[in-house]
């Protein structure tokens, strides 16, 4: 008998750090999953995210996926003196 493939558990989440606290994510989570759990708007200016460390690009964000334990870290830029 050949070997069978299981099929692959789409729910399972993965566990990152979004500025130093702990978030389930789904599995195969994005950048840009955290933008929008953070309630940023895709058009929103003035926003940074970096992913271990590295500025991701906004055009990479949908593309950039999370691991495990991945630190995410998100700035916003405000206005003031």
């Amino acid at each position: 008998m050949g070997h069978i493939d299981q099929p692959q558990d789409l729910t399972a989440a993965l566990r990152v750090i979004v500025n130093g606290a702990a978030r389930d994510l789904p599995a195969q989570a994005s950048v840009l999953d955290v933008a929008r759990l953070l309630g940023i708007a895709d058009d929103q200016m003035g926003v940074a995210i970096a992913c271990a460390g590295i500025v991701v690009r906004r055009a990479d964000w949908s593309t950039t996926k999370l691991s495990d334990d991945d630190h995410v870290e998100v700035v916003r830029a405000a206005a003031g003196g």
